[in-house]
C-alpha cells in the first residue's frame, strides 16, 4: 500500500487484466493510479503506452514508452516497444536502433525477435533478415499463433506455398477463432486462386470484424470469386500480375499475333473491365451470396 493508500501492485495487475480482455479505457484509468502513487514506476509507463497503442493513439503511446526507456534505458522490453511505436509514428531509422538495442541486451527475447520480424517483413526488401527473425522467434516459442501466421505471411512473399499453408493451418489449429489468422489464411488462399476455400476463412473473419475496411474488401472479392464466371476474369488477373511489366507485351502480343480473333480478344478486355462492377451490382440486389 502507498502513502496514497493505493494498492500498486493490486492496480497494476488490474490494468493488465483490463488489457487482455480488451477494457482499454478501464486499464489507462488503472493505471493512472499507480502513476498517482508511483509517477516514476517504469512499468505503469509501460503498460499505458500499449493501452494507449491498442486503443488507436499512436503518438500518446510514443510519449508514454519515452518516459518507461528514460525511467529503465536497460529494459530490452521497452526499448523494443519503442520501437514498434516509433515505426507507426513513421520513424523507421531510429526504430531499427531500438530493436537491435533491444536485441543485444536480451537476445533470446521471442517477442522481440516477433516484433522485429514484423517491422523488418514491413520492408519487403528484409524479408530474408524477417524470416530470420520469426524463425528464431517461433524457436524460443512454437506455441504462440500470432508467430506462426507471421511466419505464413513472410514465407508467401519468399514463394513459398505450401510452408505457408502449414504456417497458417498451425496457426489455426492453435486459435481458431483468431481474427488476423482467418483473414491472412483468407487473403492468402484467395491469392492462390482457390476462392471458395478462402470464402470459407474471411467470411468467418467478417464474422468477427465486420467493420474492417480491408477484411471487407477482400471477403467481397472472395463472394465474386468463388463464382465461375468471374473466376475466370480473377484468374486472369493473378496471372496478369505475377508477370508483372510483361503483362502489356503478352497483351500487345496476343492482338498482334491473333489478329483474326481480334473482336474475341476485345469482347474478353471490354468484359474484364466491366466484370466488378457488374458483380457489385448483382450482389448489392442480393442475386449473388
Amino acid at each position: 500500500m502507498s502513502a496514497t493508500g493505493i494498492d500498486v501492485s493490486l492496480e497494476f495487475d488490474r490494468a493488465e487484466q483490463a488489457i487482455q480482455i480488451g477494457r482499454y479505457d478501464l486499464a489507462l484509468q488503472r493505471i493512472a493510479k499507480v502513476l498517482t502513487a508511483e509517477p516514476d514506476h517504469a512499468g505503469a509507463h509501460y503498460l499505458m503506452a500499449r493501452a494507449e497503442y491498442l486503443k488507436g493513439q499512436p503518438q500518446r503511446a510514443l510519449e508514454s514508452i519515452v518516459k518507461a526507456v528514460r525511467l529503465q534505458p536497460d529494459h530490452a522490453l521497452y526499448l523494443a516497444f519503442h520501437g514498434v511505436l516509433l515505426e507507426i509514428n513513421k520513424k523507421k531509422t531510429e526504430a531499427d536502433k531500438a530493436f537491435q538495442q533491444a536485441l543485444r541486451m536480451d537476445p533470446d527475447h521471442d517477442l522481440i525477435h516477433y516484433w522485429y520480424a514484423n517491422f523488418l517483413f514491413q520492408d519487403r526488401r528484409e524479408l530474408k533478415r524477417a524470416l530470420n527473425h520469426i524463425q528464431r522467434a517461433l524457436e524460443l516459442d512454437p506455441g504462440d499463433a500470432d508467430y506462426h501466421t507471421l511466419h505464413g505471411r513472410i514465407l508467401v512473399e519468399k514463394k513459398k506455398p505450401e510452408a505457408a499453408r502449414k504456417a497458417f493451418q498451425t496457426a489455426l489449429r492453435m486459435d481458431p477463432e483468431g481474427l488476423n489468422i482467418h483473414y491472412n489464411y483468407g487473403l492468402f488462399l484467395l491469392n492462390q486462386n482457390h476462392p471458395k476455400e478462402a470464402f470459407e476463412y474471411l467470411r468467418e473473419a467478417i464474422r468477427i470484424d465486420p467493420e474492417d475496411p480491408d477484411i471487407r474488401k477482400a471477403f467481397l472479392v472472395s463472394l465474386k470469386a468463388k463464382h465461375p464466371v468471374y473466376d475466370l476474369f480473377w484468374s486472369w488477373a493473378l496471372f496478369m500480375s505475377r508477370i508483372g511489366r510483361w503483362r502489356w507485351v503478352l497483351i500487345i502480343g496476343l492482338f498482334i499475333f491473333f489478329r483474326p480473333l481480334f473482336l474475341l480478344l476485345l469482347l474478353f478486355t471490354i468484359l474484364f473491365w466491366i466484370v466488378d462492377p457488374l458483380f457489385n451490382f448483382l450482389i448489392r440486389r442480393g442475386w449473388i451470396q
